[in-house]
């Protein structure tokens, strides 16, 4: 397709793929866009399934390709000779961004009560019906800016206990990372009249969302996050996906300071750079862009509803769970959904570059 739905930057290394699959029945099906790495791919026992436009494009040795590539490698695989590069997307500008020097539990971090707009959202309503809240008025509206962790108090940004947090919209920067367990909801990003959301910490920290009952990210957007300057989240041109998961890359993990082309560095290390985790154990699906270049991404699926609608971009990516995720990367026609301008929503000429 010449567009990227899954990028893996991590260079070739004692054979340890840039993507694996574990589990019996875990399954990632790309609906459009390639998958690139810059070591191999492998199963186990998993699958992926491409559809007929969709490519694994590679590049390393291929006398030491490793692993069980379940599809025909003449048709569906091409090697490419130079490194698949970091698409280096920019992020966010905290300058003018609100500070919640207490983390969450800053008395000016909850917008109290909810905007009527989230407490009538039909899922909002559905989770009250179904008894996982009292109330509407019981779910947690946070507003973006800067989580700092504070003076005695809890490290990172807790939604836990089957609590419901729902995002505002704009950009967080949790400092101290974020952990949702005991079934937390996590919402954002789903009022078709408002901007989405993008959540954002550093490359030392976790954003571990894996005991996240609810995973529901800018699925119904009037377009991208806006940062503190009011700047649309949104990688480059001509595409501009939104960016809804942003990690700053380590550049020891390049050939240099502003180098788009990755280096085999012990400092990357697929077991201690693991900054994102990602499952649902009632829904996963997350629009726009999922940017960590020199993290490791873990994604637990457990519903064949589960699905990305945009790009994955990490140093290794890791699927697990026993179930299907599809990820799809918007054709021109749908990238309507995923930018900021409507005027924008028609079809646009020319190829992408792999």
């Amino acid at each position: 397709t010449g567009k990227y739905a899954l990028i893996s930057l991590k260079p070739q290394d004692n054979y340890d793929p840039g993507v694996v699959l574990n589990g019996s029945g875990t399954r990632v099906v790309v609906e459009n866009g390639d998958i690139g790495t810059n070591t191999h791919l492998i199963e186990e026992p998993g699958q992926v399934v491409f559809t007929d436009s969709a490519q694994w494009i590679y590049h390393f040795n291929e006398t030491t390709k490793s692993g069980k590539l379940g599809f025909d490698p003449e048709s569906m695989s091409r090697h490419k000779t130079s490194y698949i590069e970091d698409p280096m997307y920019d992020g966010p500008d905290w300058s003018a961004a609100e500070v919640f020097e207490g983390g969450q539990s800053d008395s000016d971090a909850l917008e109290d009560p909810c905007p009527a707009d989230v407490t009538s959202l039909a899922r909002i309503q559905d989770l009250e019906t179904a008894g996982v809240i009292a109330s509407v008025d019981d779910v947690l509206c946070y507003r973006p800016g800067v989580y700092a962790p504070g003076q005695g108090v809890e490290k990172q940004f807790t939604v836990q206990n089957g609590e419901v947090a729902y995002f505002l919209p704009g950009a967080y920067l949790f400092e101290g990372g974020m952990d949702v367990n005991n079934g937390g909801y996590v919402y954002g990003g789903l009022v078709g009249s408002e901007p989405g959301v993008l959540f954002s910490t550093y490359n030392t920290q976790q954003m571990d969302l894996e005991g996240a009952t609810e995973i529901l990210l800018n699925t119904s957007v009037s377009g991208p996050a806006l940062d503190s300057t009011g700047t649309p989240m949104l990688s480059d041109p001509p595409d501009e996906l939104m960016l809804t998961f942003y990690v700053p890359r380590d550049e020891s993990c390049f050939q240099a300071p502003g180098s788009p082309i990755p280096i085999d560095s012990k400092v990357c290390s697929a077991d201690t750079n693991a900054t994102i985790k990602l499952a649902g154990t009632g829904a996963l699906n997350i629009a726009g862009a999922i940017y960590a270049p020199t993290e490791r991404i873990s994604i637990r699926g457990n519903s064949d509803t589960d699905a990305i609608d945009g790009q994955i971009v990490g140093w290794t990516l890791e699927w697990s769970g026993g179930s299907t995720l599809r990820i799809n990367y918007p054709d021109f026609e749908q990238l309507g959904i995923l930018r900021l301008d409507g005027a924008c929503t028609g079809s646009l000429t020319g190829p992408g570059d792999c």
